[in-house]
């Protein structure tokens, strides 16, 4: 990959490619693609994948989220195509617009941060809330993570998360917790989404009780990187304004107009065909060397998987 394309949701610096492969020794001609090629080459040999033919930019990229580790790279490969088996009911083929997720408006800044990180927006009007509205959100999480491994090249994930004025003791009564946390395995473990800071805004005290049921789904390292504002002013202090949604007290468009081209990016014909190609990648379980099928694995909720020793 020489270059990076910009579009509608992701845009980069004319130097973004090579200070990102420069922090991981992989800016030298030649490096990265001797990385690809070895990762490549493990593909081939792995007899339990469905799927062999990755695009390379697509490599490249969780190559990055690994943080330059050909090994990690390998996991999280394995992992995602893993997660499409066991746990079948989180990627599914819809058109995400028939959600009726009206009382979210969430947002990807197409602009990088200076630190070369991507900054996802999310502002929740519930007052009432069903499992099935809290599982359809899940849904389209996973179609726009799917979209930034095919697009985006960054240093990783700021999200910023503004309860200001949603009812969270309806919305915890709707949470499924064990659903919650295959959300989270399939996000942060799965496709190894780098969460470099999570900013929750809200001035109820149930903010609290939320964080703490968060916690649980996450690592220590992650668990130190959540952040709880009382109001939104002081995300204007967080993310340089000239990105930042007007709402926000930033410079940028408005919330509502991000998050227009937002769900225009992620429903397009071209998207939702390299979606049902890309959820063809996934594991055949009969193939599989069982002393692979470690307790990462064993341990993802909802997996339940019996290994039998002849």
């Amino acid at each position: 990959m020489d270059s990076l394309e910009d579009n509608s949701l992701c845009k980069f610096r004319t130097d973004t490619l090579e200070i990102i492969r420069k922090q991981y020794n992989l800016d030298k001609p030649g490096a990265m693609g001797d990385v690809i090629d070895i990762l490549v080459a493990w593909i081939q040999m792995q007899e339990h994948f469905v799927k062999k033919d990755f695009d390379r930019g697509y490599l490249e990229r969780i190559v990055i989220r690994s943080k330059g580790s050909v090994e990690k790279a390998k996991v999280i490969l394995d992992r995602i195509c893993t997660s499409r088996v066991l746990l079948p009911n989180f990627f599914g083929i819809y058109n995400i617009k028939d959600f009726d997720l009206s009382v979210i408006e969430d947002c990807i800044l197409p602009n990088l941060t200076e630190q070369s990180e991507r900054v996802y927006i999310m502002k929740n009007y519930g007052q009432s809330f069903t499992p099935e509205l809290i599982r359809n959100f899940y849904l389209r999480s996973i179609y726009t993570i799917e979209y930034l491994c095919k697009y985006d090249y960054c240093n990783g994930l700021v999200s910023i998360i503004d309860y200001s004025t949603t009812n969270l003791v309806e919305m915890i009564k709707c949470l499924d917790l064990v659903e919650m946390r295959q959300f989270f395995e399939i996000t942060l473990k799965s496709y190894g989404l780098r969460l470099k800071a999570l900013h929750v805004i809200s001035s109820s005290k149930v903010i609290h009780a939320f964080v703490t049921i968060l916690k649980q789904m996450l690592s220590e390292k992650l668990r130190d990187r959540i952040h709880i504002h009382s109001s939104v002013e002081s995300v204007k202090e967080l993310v340089d304004r000239k990105i930042l949604p007007v709402e926000y007290g930033g410079l940028g468009p408005t919330r509502k107009e991000l998050h227009q081209i937002y769900l225009d990016a992620i429903s397009t014909e071209d998207f939702m065909s390299y979606i049902k190609n890309s959820y063809t990648a996934k594991t055949n379980e009969a193939f599989r060397q069982t002393a692979t099928f470690n307790d990462q694995y064993l341990g993802t909720p909802g997996s339940f998987r019996t290994l039998r020793v002849d």
